[in-house]
């Protein structure tokens, strides 16, 4: 009954922290060490989980999504600014793994630093947008900037969405449609963790999660993901960054005593 609780829990975590920008990877990392769970043998439940989400932001995007595949000139069209946006991920997580950096970079130990600079990213939002030397004007620009912060969104306790939609912003796009943007980028960048996650299956199995929790996780994470994505994206224009970025940072001060 414990696994089956943790496993909704961990679920409910997963999508209600995908897509607000609060660091999905640095909530389950926080979490699985709290309940004293070995990360390794979860690898295949955090598959599970993430394609929960994936399935949710289908849903939520519909038709905008399903726009962009209405023919193949349209599909190369609208996709490849997002594919090309996705190389840095690609040759930051190519270093990672063939430098064999994974558990040094990705330690659950950096989790609390990492909660504190993107808190802090998103508290400073404003000064930056002044600041910041390489806005654009292009669309697929802005589109390639957003993809060079979400390589930063690699580091658990780093918000994907979240670092990835300031980096839209600080480029010269509107909150919503940097939001959307990020969206977008989860797609070619979710391809990627699952490649690497069903590599890792093969060197570590599918761990100990029965089927019955592995469905739980997964229908919690798509419920809740879908709810989650649709709330932020009506509610984003008003809310902003900031809020999350005091949460951030609260929370970066109560993981050093979860994880040290």
């Amino acid at each position: 009954m414990r696994s089956f609780l943790i496993a909704v829990f961990l679920g409910f975590l997963q999508g209600i922290t995908e897509f607000l920008p609060i660091s999905s990877s640095g909530h389950l990392v926080l979490f699985q060490h709290l309940f004293g769970l070995n990360t390794e043998k979860l690898i295949f439940f955090d598959l599970v989980l993430h394609f929960g989400t994936l399935l949710s932001l289908v849903l939520v995007l519909n038709k905008e999504f399903f726009q962009k595949f209405s023919s193949i000139k349209t599909f190369f069209s609208e996709w490849m600014p997002y594919f090309f946006a996705t190389t840095p991920v690609i040759i930051f997580g190519g270093i990672v793994v063939f430098f064999d950096l994974k558990g040094k970079l990705f330690s659950e130990h950096l989790v609390p630093y990492t909660f504190l600079f993107t808190g802090t990213i998103f508290l400073s939002i404003n000064f930056l947008i002044k600041t910041f030397p390489f806005k654009q004007k292009n669309l697929k620009n802005q589109i390639f900037v957003a993809g060079i912060f979400q390589a930063i969104g690699l580091f658990p306790g780093v918000s994907r969405s979240g670092i990835t939609t300031a980096g839209g912003i600080l480029s010269g796009l509107q909150k919503k449609e940097a939001l959307k943007i990020s969206f977008f980028l989860f797609f070619p960048a979710i391809s990627l963790a699952f490649a690497e996650g069903i590599l890792d299956l093969f060197q570590k199995g599918f761990g100990e999660m029965s089927l019955v929790n592995l469905l739980a996780g997964f229908l919690t994470s798509f419920i809740i993901g879908f709810f989650s994505a649709k709330f932020f994206l009506k509610f984003f224009e008003k809310i902003g960054l900031k809020p999350f970025g005091v949460y951030l940072i609260i929370l970066s001060f109560i993981s050093f005593f979860i994880v040290f």
